[in-house]
């Protein structure tokens, strides 16, 4: 049989660790079962206390009450797994929005990949129809260039022609049937 004193200390080393398990926070399910194990060691010291010594008092906020199995209950030991449940509802809770929202942001995050491609290759189009449009139109003003230069040959053939006349009447009236001739 444990002495009065030793089951005292016992009671107050496994009031100090669930303490101190209660303010980490929830893990995992080792976390709970830690929990439990130190409530029926608290329960089990409790019993013991108060068989063995019947003028034994816990201290006024930890006043043990038996249930209605006649085992020892503290206030604060349900009151510390509602605690934990609670809080492990809630982190549950969490991790379940989070989990949704990481769910839609991946689905908005693909929906915006999408219209992105699709800009991308709209503007691969326009910039082909482009490219196209710009060899065309360099196309024709290298045919514009040939004509132009072509036009410009002629009419500076036409100017010599022009000025031989007037500087040499003589050769006008020779000039005039070789200029005809040329022409056609």
């Amino acid at each position: 049989m444990e002495t009065e004193e030793s089951l005292k200390r016992e009671l107050a080393r496994l009031r100090k660790e669930r303490t101190a398990l209660s303010k980490q926070a929830v893990q995992d399910a080792r976390f709970f079962k830690r929990i439990n194990t130190i409530g029926w060691k608290t329960k089990n010291a409790l019993n013991q206390l108060t068989q063995h010594f019947p003028g034994w008092k816990d201290d006024e906020d930890r006043i043990p009450h038996r249930d209605t199995d006649g085992q020892i209950n503290t206030v604060r030991y349900e009151a510390v797994n509602a605690m934990l449940h609670d809080g492990f509802l809630k982190q549950h809770r969490k991790n379940e929005e989070q989990g949704a929202m990481i769910a839609q942001l991946r689905k908005d995050f693909q929906a915006t990949i999408t219209k992105l491609e699709a800009n991308i290759t709209q503007l691969q189009f326009t910039a082909s129809k482009q490219e196209a449009t710009t060899a065309q139109q360099q196309k024709g003003m290298e045919v514009l260039t040939a004509t132009l230069k072509e036009r410009a040959s002629q009419i500076q053939r036409v100017s010599d022609a022009l000025e031989l006349r007037v500087s040499d009447p003589l050769k006008l009236s020779k000039a005039a049937p070789q200029l005809v001739v040329n022409n056609q």
